[in-house]
């Protein structure tokens, strides 16, 4: 039986106020924009269409919902197909920012049960999830050697730093499947040892924690770069730097003509690009793509969907699912080989 919404001084309730509050618990800024930004849409369209000003929770409810739906849907009508999965594609992100909305008013007693469970969706589209193209394993093998390689002819100083922040940045993010956000937000306590193995303590979307496994050959790579940038660190200061050499800095590389700075996200995405390109990969390929890389090998390898669910921190295995799909194509093309693919064989076990 529902709970009864609980009864609180008008002033408390005010629906805009609430939204802030629950908007605040989340620690990326990317996700407070974006929930902003759907919110404030969806309150538009519903005066605009339905002639609704929202101002008290209990102005929430499923009837609400449904007429607002039915009057995008309707807007959609006239649209290309195109325009119109990418409206479909924004209408289930902000369901997504409703419905967690909502979950979080009931949860404070607020609202009686969630008004956004039972919603009618279209299913998410592939190519919408998809954008940026995915490497297969070869080109996976050819990218690890290329910035590995890279490395090794290094020459000075400068050319030594920049190569080794390229290197682990790619290993990283291609053999433990992790986001370019939580990529930047490792900090050097973040780096577990365990009797299994290495582990990296990732703070995910929703505030939820992971702790996934490093392949011994990129943990080999994350502890020789702590001991040549990051032994003077705060165990609490970022894990990956960009390493600029100061003025003076010359010849061999010295700790002490190195400035370290933040490495951002945009930084990661022009390593990616760069290494892709130094590679000779001739594909539109995004840190995200190198998470979907992952998965599909993973997949079309054999290893079970909860396994690369756990490995990839998804809440629901729908989200899963969408890599399986990338992986009976590709596997329905006779195009991958995975049995020379060594690496992969660690995730398959843990």
């Amino acid at each position: 039986m529902p709970t009864q919404p609980n009864t609180l001084p008008s002033r408390d309730l005010d629906l805009h106020k609430l939204f802030e509050k629950h908007v605040l618990r989340f620690a990326s800024r990317h996700t407070q924009r974006s929930y902003r930004n759907d919110w404030k849409k969806f309150v538009l369209e519903v005066e605009r269409e339905l002639d609704v000003v929202l101002a008290h929770p209990a102005d929430l409810t499923e009837e609400l919902f449904l007429a607002w739906l039915h009057s995008v849907e309707h807007a959609e009508l006239e649209l290309n197909q195109k325009a119109r999965d990418k409206r479909q594609t924004s209408r289930r992100r902000q369901v997504a920012c409703l419905s967690s909305f909502c979950g979080h008013l009931v949860r404070q007693n607020l609202l009686g049960s969630n008004p956004c469970d039972d919603l009618p969706l279209p299913p998410p589209s592939l190519q919408g999830h998809l954008r940026t193209e995915a490497l297969n394993p070869e080109e996976m093998e050819l990218l690890l050697d290329s910035v590995t390689k890279a490395k090794q002819q290094a020459t000075t100083a400068r050319e030594s730093a920049s190569a080794d922040l390229r290197e682990i940045v790619v290993w990283t993010l291609l053999t433990v499947g992790m986001r370019v956000g939580e990529l930047c937000t490792l900090r050097i306590c973040d780096v577990l040892h365990s009797p299994s193995g290495l582990q990296l303590s990732l703070s995910l979307k929703g505030g939820h924690d992971h702790s996934p496994f490093v392949h011994p050959m990129t943990a080999k790579k994350i502890l020789r770069y702590i001991e040549m940038y990051r032994t003077p660190a705060k165990k609490e200061e970022p894990l990956f730097v960009r390493a600029h050499l100061s003025a003076g800095g010359r010849g061999a590389l010295r700790k002490s003509s190195l400035r370290m700075t933040h490495l951002t996200q945009y930084g990661v995405y022009q390593i990616v690009r760069d290494s892709v390109q130094k590679a000779g990969i001739q594909k539109k390929i995004s840190p995200h793509s190198l998470r979907a890389s992952l998965a599909t090998a993973l997949i079309l390898q054999g290893t079970p969907l909860l396994h690369v669910k756990n490995l990839l921190g998804h809440t629901s295995v729908d989200t899963t699912n969408i890599y399986l799909k990338r992986s009976q194509e590709e596997a329905e093309a006779a195009t991958l080989q995975l049995d020379t693919q060594h690496m992969f064989d660690y995730h398959t076990k843990v």
